[in-house]
This record gives C-alpha cells, sequence and structure tokens, in this order.
C-alpha cells in the first residue's frame, strides 16, 4: 500500500491544487447566495434549505469541473474545459445541494453544532467522488465516495479552524475554507485511489516525467486524438491501445490490427515517444499470460502506423473499427450503455463468417442505419448492422458514416 501511496502522490498533489481552486471559485462565485442567507437567515425553514442547497450545489459544481479538469490535463489531454463543463456541472451541484439541504434541515432541527457542520462536508465530499467515479478512468465507486467523504471531513474541520482564526470574517473564512476543503478532497480521493488499485499503467515520458492511471472494467485507451483517448501520445493513431484488467487479467488491444496479448506487471512497451509499464500490488492475484506478449520492437512496428479496413467518422474523428473494438460514451455522444463496463458499441466478426465485421448496438437506444442503396434500417439494442463503405448510422444526438 505505502508503494501505490508513493506512486500517485504527484498525482494527489496536483489533484488537490485543482480542488482548492475550485473550493475558492465556488466560493466566489455563491457569495451573493450567501449574503442572501445571512439576510433571511430567520426566515421559513423550507426558504433556508434552498438557498443552503444552493449554496453547497454552486461549490460541489465548481470542485466538481476543476477535478475533471486537473484529470484532463494530468494526462495531457489538454484542460478539455467544455467537457469539463459537460460532466461536471450538475454531478457537483447534486452532490453540493443534496448535503447542504440535509445540513441546514438538521441544523435548524436540532441547532448549531460544529461536528454536525463537517460531517454534512463529509457527506458532500463522498456524494462528489461518487459523482466523479463515473467520470475519471476506474476510480472506483467505493474508492471515489470514501476519498471524497475523508476528504470532506478534514477539509470541515479546517473550514472550522479557519472560522475561528478569520476573526469573524465570514467572506475570508468561506474562501479559505473552501478552499480547503476542495484541496483535501482532490488528495484524499487520489491517494485512496492509489492505496487500493489492483493494477495500473505508467506512462513514462522521460527518466523525470510519468502519468499513472489505474485499470479496471473501464478501458483506458492510448493515442493521438484526445477526444477519444484516456491517455494522449503524439503522433499514434487516433486509438491505438486499448487496456482493460478483466477476470484477473491484464489485456491489451492494439487496435488498429485488433491483436490481443495479456501482459503481466513489471512488462514494458514502447509506444511512439513513450514507455509504458504494467504495475500491479503485490496483494493482487497472479495475473496469466495465456498469449505472448508483443515484442519491444513489434509493439513499435504495430502501433506507429497501422491501417485499419474500417472506420467511424463521427464529425471530424474517424474511430479505427476493427474486430474486438469497443466504443464508450464519449466516442458517440449521447448513448447510455446497457452494460456495467460503458461500451455502447462493439465490432465483432460474423460467425458464420469471419471476414464479415459487423457494429452491434450495446445501448439503450435504437439506431437508424441508412445503406447505401437507401433503404433504412432500425438497429434495436442487442442487434448489429454490417459495416460497409458508406452506410450512415444516425446514433440520436449524432450521426456517424462508415469510412474504407
Amino acid at each position: 500500500m505505502q508503494r501505490n501511496i508513493i506512486a500517485g502522490l504527484e498525482k494527489a498533489i496536483q489533484f488537490a491544487i485543482w480542488g482548492a481552486v475550485g473550493g475558492a471559485i465556488g466560493a466566489l462565485v455563491s457569495e451573493p447566495t450567501s449574503l442572501m442567507r445571512e439576510q433571511i437567515g430567520s426566515g421559513s425553514l423550507t426558504e433556508s434549505v434552498i438557498f443552503v442547497g444552493i449554496w453547497f450545489g454552486i461549490i460541489g459544481a465548481a470542485m466538481a469541473v476543476t477535478l475533471l479538469m486537473a484529470s484532463s490535463q494530468y494526462l495531457k489531454r489538454g484542460l478539455q474545459v467544455k467537457q469539463a463543463l459537460k460532466d461536471g456541472i450538475w454531478v457537483g451541484f447534486l452532490a453540493g445541494a443534496i448535503a447542504g439541504g440535509i445540513a441546514q434541515y438538521t441544523y435548524r432541527s436540532v441547532g448549531p453544532t460544529e461536528f454536525l457542520r463537517v460531517i454534512c462536508w463529509g457527506i458532500a465530499g463522498g456524494l462528489l467522488g461518487l459523482g466523479l467515479s463515473f467520470r475519471i478512468p476506474n476510480l472506483g465507486q467505493i474508492r471515489g465516495t470514501g476519498g471524497g467523504f475523508v476528504g470532506g471531513l478534514l477539509g470541515g474541520i479546517l473550514f472550522v479552524l479557519l472560522v475561528v482564526l478569520s476573526g469573524g470574517s465570514e467572506t475570508t473564512a468561506r474562501l479559505s475554507g473552501n478552499a480547503a476543503i476542495g484541496f483535501c478532497i482532490g488528495l484524499t480521493i487520489v491517494i485512496i485511489e492509489a492505496a487500493f488499485r489492483e493494477a495500473w499503467l505508467e506512462i513514462r515520458y522521460s527518466p523525470r516525467e510519468s502519468r499513472t492511471v489505474s485499470l479496471g472494467a473501464q478501458p483506458v485507451t492510448i493515442g493521438s486524438d484526445p477526444n477519444l483517448c484516456t491517455i494522449y501520445v503524439r503522433n499514434l493513431p487516433p486509438v491505438a491501445l486499448r487496456y482493460q484488467l478483466t477476470q484477473g487479467q491484464i489485456i491489451c488491444e492494439d487496435v488498429p490490427t485488433g491483436t490481443r496479448s495479456s501482459l503481466r506487471p513489471g512488462e514494458q512497451q514502447a509506444v511512439g515517444t513513450v514507455t509504458i509499464v504494467v504495475c500491479g500490488t503485490a496483494s493482487s492475484p497472479q495475473f496469466g499470460s495465456n498469449s505472448p506478449t508483443p515484442s519491444l520492437e513489434t509493439a513499435v512496428k504495430t502501433v506507429s502506423a497501422p491501417q485499419s479496413q474500417f472506420s467511424l467518422q463521427i464529425k471530424r474523428r474517424a474511430i479505427p473499427l476493427t474486430d474486438g473494438t469497443y466504443l464508450m460514451a464519449k466516442e458517440i455522444p449521447g448513448l447510455e450503455s446497457q452494460r456495467t463496463d460503458g461500451v455502447v458499441a462493439e465490432v465483432s466478426h460474423n460467425p458464420q463468417e469471419p471476414t464479415v465485421l459487423g457494429l452491434k448496438n450495446c445501448s439503450y437506444r435504437s439506431w437508424m442505419a441508412t445503406l447505401v442503396s437507401g433503404e433504412q434500417r432500425q438497429i434495436d439494442s442487442g442487434r448489429s448492422i454490417k459495416l460497409a463503405v458508406g452506410t450512415k448510422i444516425n446514433f440520436g444526438s449524432v450521426e456517424g458514416e462508415i469510412k474504407g
């Protein structure tokens, strides 16, 4: 566990700083709400709960957005501001609003206690961590909730201390206190994630620069398109490699060629300008290897510039489609997966004709496909459409076209 924490310490500090920035921004933006709440302090219980819920919600939204930006920046995909706003605002707002409403209702019913305030910040942090677990790759719901709860408790204690030290300046106390809460939530979420993960990837950009990302049921992708990949690496195909921890095995898929290998902790691959090291804990299950691991030379060769027979063109992005390719909701916006691993579409071959590939609908929404002949077909959940150049698929929110 100590080794895991040390490996994730740099990441934890970065997330802590971004969390503090989010807390401070949330405090500034919500300050008018705080002033209004003070003015109606003797108002009805309902009004009081609503105002405090909004105040907590604004702060939670700001923290969620900045922590998602921290995740994107850490993995070298840029800040991804629009995506962070889209994914983070409502997650953070709901987490904060629920905790804030609980806090104020109990505060007015039981009476003002600093212990209660700390507990409610713990609840807010836990809900925030739970929401982020669906957005940060393989954070895990238990680790996200636990890390957020511990961070909220620590931040709440600091908040109370800063209120006392501020000498009665409520605005100063709120600004510094919320920054402290954001700092603690960002720090503890990453530390707990690092402490209890089974396997992860270390991406080495240079002897002094590396990044880590946890492995789990959600695939971790590496490539040159920051909108499609978990980890950005230049001079690669848009999606070059896909890693996943499943049934006690670490599986690596070379996306353009469709080949898969089972890896063990300690194995390395040179991919473009980086080296990828597979890592695991001593207490992890014995990760098996039923197929040979590609050599360093083979890995460089296969990932550098292979071509795929088909691709899915969505707006300006071309997603390679090979047998076994999994597409996530971030690759086809607007779809919600029926599966626990988040896959919304899967490429597979026809059992009777292995050379024929199809795109299977793994989402809740039906698709509408327009063939080259002009014929239209509805692709319901669980059904597939044969891959053919020129076929257009309306996924609901976006439309894609099969290219050669």
